[in-house]
C-alpha cells in the first residue's frame, strides 16, 4: 500500500473510533444490563447479513455496530473499484461529478472515490462533487458524523492534503429511501454523472431495490453504474451485463485492521462479559478488517462505464 493509502486507513480509524466512543456513552449511561441487552440485539439483527436478510438499520445501536464493522471493508471496495473505473475513463476536465449512492449507508462510497481521485496519477480535482446519498435517516445522520471526523484527522497529516481538497469540494445531501421513486434530485447535465450501490442485496425486498436502482438509472442517466455484492449473494443481481462468467471479483488495494476501533470494541466485550450473547462476545472480540473474511463474502461487482458518453456529453 502507498503512504497515502495507510495514512488514509489510519484517519478513518480513528474518526470512527472517537465517533463510536461518543456514542457508545451514552449505552454505558444505560446500565449494565439494559447496554448488553442493547448490544446482544444489535448483533443479532446483524447475523441477518449471513444470509440475505435485512437488519433493522432504523435502531441506532444496530447503525452504529453495523458501521463499525463493514465500514472499512466497504470503504475498500468502493476505493478499489473506483480507482480501476478512474483509471480506465478517467473524470474529464476538472468539471463537476455526480454521485447517487443507492443504500449508501454510512458514506463509504463516497469516502472511496475521495481517496480514489486524491490519488490519481493525472492529479486531477473536480472542482465539486455533489452527492445525493439515499438511506435510512439513521445511517446517514452517523455517516455526517464520521465524515467530520474524518476531515478533522485529514486536516492535521500533511500526506492527506489530496483527501482534504476533494472533501472540501464535496456537497452532499441525505434522501430518505422511501423517496427514490419520486426522482428526488436535480440531474447535473455537465457533470459525470455516476450511480452506485455497494452491497444493497437483500432476499426480502430485493425486487424493489432492483427496481429502484434501474429506475434511478434511466433518470441519472449515469457515466459509470456500480454494483457490488458479496459473492454468495450473486443471485440477487440484476445482471444488467451478460458476463459469461458471472461478475468479476473485485480485486481489493487495502489490507489490514483498524486497530483504534477493534481496541474500542474489546473494551467493551471486557466491560460487559459474561452479560453478553456469545454471538455479541465473539464479534467484539474479532479485528475489524479492511477486507471481508470468508471465501463466499468475496465482493463482485457489476460495473460499466461510458468513457465515450463522458467526453461528449
Amino acid at each position: 500500500m502507498t503512504p497515502v493509502e495507510e495514512a488514509f486507513q489510519k484517519a478513518v480509524d480513528r474518526a470512527l473510533c472517537r465517533v463510536s466512543q461518543t456514542r457508545l456513552e451514552g449505552l454505558e449511561a444505560a446500565g449494565d444490563v439494559n447496554a448488553a441487552r442493547r448490544i446482544n440485539r444489535a448483533m443479532a439483527e446483524l447475523k441477518k447479513l449471513r444470509g440475505s436478510g435485512q437488519p433493522d438499520y432504523g435502531d441506532r445501536d444496530v447503525a452504529l455496530f453495523y458501521t463499525q464493522w463493514y465500514m472499512p471493508q466497504q470503504i475498500n471496495i468502493a476505493y478499489s473499484e473506483s480507482t480501476r473505473i478512474l483509471r480506465e475513463c478517467a473524470l474529464p476536465g476538472t468539471g463537476q461529478l455526480q454521485l447517487v449512492d443507492l443504500g449508501a449507508g454510512t458514506g463509504a462510497m463516497i469516502l472511496g472515490i475521495t481517496l480514489a481521485i486524491a490519488t490519481q496519477p493525472q492529479n486531477i480535482f473536480p472542482k465539486e462533487i455533489v452527492v445525493h446519498q439515499i438511506d435510512h435517516p439513521v445511517m446517514l445522520e452517523l455517516g455526517g458524523d464520521i465524515w467530520d471526523a474524518i476531515l478533522k484527522e485529514a486536516r492535521r497529516c500533511p500526506s492527506l492534503d489530496g483527501i482534504t481538497r476533494v472533501m472540501q469540494r464535496t456537497r452532499s445531501e441525505s434522501i430518505s429511501s422511501e423517496e427514490t421513486h419520486y426522482s428526488p434530485f436535480p440531474r447535473l447535465n455537465d457533470a459525470t454523472r455516476w450511480l452506485t450501490a455497494i452491497h444493497v442485496a437483500y432476499e426480502q425486498g430485493n425486487k424493489a431495490i432492483n427496481s429502484k436502482f434501474d429506475l434511478l438509472c434511466s433518470y441519472a442517466t449515469p457515466h459509470v453504474r456500480i454494483r457490488t455484492v458479496p459473492s454468495f449473494k450473486t443471485s440477487l443481481l440484476n445482471s444488467y451485463l451478460v458476463l459469461e462468467d458471472g461478475p468479476p471479483p473485485v480485486d481489493l488495494c487495502l489490507s489490514g485492521s483498524a486497530q483504534c476501533t477493534t481496541s474500542l470494541r474489546r473494551r467493551f466485550r471486557k466491560r460487559f462479559g459474561d452479560q453478553l450473547s456469545p454471538l455479541a462476545a465473539d464479534y467484539l472480540t474479532r479485528s475489524v478488517p479492511w477486507t471481508p473474511i470468508g471465501n463466499d463474502n468475496t465482493p463482485v461487482a457489476e460495473t460499466d462505464c461510458w468513457a465515450e458518453a463522458m467526453q461528449d456529453d
